[in-house]
């Protein structure tokens, strides 16, 4: 038994006490028009599709959990850590942040479209230090690539750090410019030049998930702290790749209290 397992038993039991009316609309559910969290939903939907198991139900929940946890842990301390290179830019997103806050104190769900500097910057963090920097697909067909035919069922290795760092789809490549993505820049952009969540049928399940989160816990930490580096040039900033990006020697970042929203 897995620690996932009491809680599917407990969500189970409570889903058939409380639940049983959202069943009655079999495309609602499956397009979660309730906007119930994950596992709210995955149970809606292995109701109406009898062949998935709970066996499959916790698989999925597993690989969310474990694929978002690191992912979205290293994307975040990588933007923190550009934005206390970059201090115009911290003060970009947090003049914007506190805009959408007003006298609030704490971020609401429905603000979180709101905060388009700080989308902007998440995208140009991932475009320069992209989380998952290869993946691997199976052909389904084959492809010709100018003189070269890649054979159906050739697996091959699809580089998306060197995707997202080409000087042919990204000008002056290595500077770090949120601007990049803003809706007139981004417009002109090749749509594939940009996958950090992979792209087509087999993109990350998880990206809705992630963008939720991300922008959830960065309006929290610099609402409340300013972040520091002694490092001068994003130069400096050594990795290397494991399944994911891994930084060398950490996240050099130095935190302190935000006394001023004005600050």
């Amino acid at each position: 038994m897995s620690e996932l397992d009491p809680i599917i038993t407990e969500k189970r039991k409570d889903y058939n006490d409380d639940n049983q009316n959202n069943l009655n609309d079999f495309k609602a559910v499956n397009k979660n028009a309730y906007k119930k969290p994950l596992l709210d939903y995955m149970m809606d939907f292995t109701k109406n599709n009898y062949d998935f198991t709970d066996v499959q139900l916790e698989d999925d929940i597993n690989l969310v959990i474990i694929a978002s946890f690191d992912t979205t842990s290293k994307t975040i301390s990588m933007v923190l850590l550009l934005l206390a290179l970059y201090k115009d830019d911290q003060k970009k997103v947090c003049e914007e942040l506190f805009q959408v806050l007003g006298n609030r104190d704490k971020i609401d769900f429905d603000d979180l479209p709101k905060l388009k500097y700080m989308e902007m910057v998440i995208k140009e963090t991932m475009r320069l230090f992209p989380v998952i920097p290869l993946i691997a697909r199976e052909l389904t067909e084959d492809i010709n690539i100018e003189n070269y035919r890649l054979p159906k069922g050739a697996n091959i290795m699809i580089p998306i750090f060197c995707v997202h760092r080409n000087k042919h789809y990204w000008a002056d490549p290595l500077k770090f410019d949120p601007n990049r993505f803003s809706p007139e820049n981004i417009q002109n952009q090749h749509p594939y030049a940009f996958i950090p969540f992979s792209a087509g049928p087999r993109n990350c399940i998880g990206a809705r998930y992630a963008w939720i989160f991300m922008k959830q816990a960065l309006a929290t930490l610099l609402s409340r702290y300013e972040f520091h580096t002694n490092l001068k040039s994003m130069n400096e900033i050594r990795f290397e790749f494991q399944i994911s990006l891994t930084i060398i020697d950490g996240y050099q970042l130095k935190i302190t209290p935000r006394s001023k929203r004005n600050n």
